[in-house]
């Protein structure tokens, strides 16, 4: 685990936490989206014949509300190239995103910059661990207000035989 001094601490989640996950331990509501994406890259990943990348996503439903607060994005190595490629309603909504969620949306240019620490950090643990990362901790809005957020962002591909990677997670915050 890595504790900042902004609030923002992010966590390399190890085989066991995952086989929890899996088995539907309850962890609390708040991390439902996050556990509800795990799930289901599990069983995507899990599938006779699948492989564990962006080929096993079903993308079909994206605009559908059981994906409102996922997101597919490139995670580039130095960082700031890194781009959301698609994103739920959820998602836009949070980030301040534009709706259509087709559009690239580098990290560094287009989210608000409360965000962009949020997203750096787990991509960076993302190509450090190769392996999935919680995201979470509590953020100051421009109006003073608090926000708690969470989310997991799971690698897709093989790390090395891709230049660029891709990761596929789940947003969700809220305003206290």
């Amino acid at each position: 685990m890595i504790v900042t001094e902004d609030s923002i601490v992010v966590t390399v989640m190890e085989p066991s936490e995952r086989a929890e996950v899996e088995a539907g331990a309850d962890s609390g509501r708040g991390r439902r989206a996050s556990e509800r994406a795990i799930r289901y890259w599990q069983q995507r990943t899990s599938l006779p014949g699948s492989t564990a990348d962006l080929a096993a996503l079903d993308l079909s439903h994206f605009d559908s509300e059981e994906w409102s607060c996922r997101f597919v994005m490139t995670i580039d190595p130095m960082l700031d190239g890194s781009s959301l490629l698609l994103y739920g309603s959820d998602v836009a909504r949070l980030l301040d995103l534009p709706p259509d969620s087709k559009a690239r949306v580098p990290i560094m240019r287009r989210l608000p910059a409360r965000y962009v620490p949020v997203f750096r950090r787990g991509c960076a643990a993302v190509l450090e661990h190769n392996a999935p990362v919680r995201v979470e901790g509590e953020l100051v809005r421009e109006d003073g207000r608090q926000e708690l957020f969470r989310a997991i962002i799971i690698p897709l591909g093989d790390a090395e035989r891709h230049a660029v990677r891709f990761a596929f997670g789940a947003f969700s915050g809220r305003v206290g």
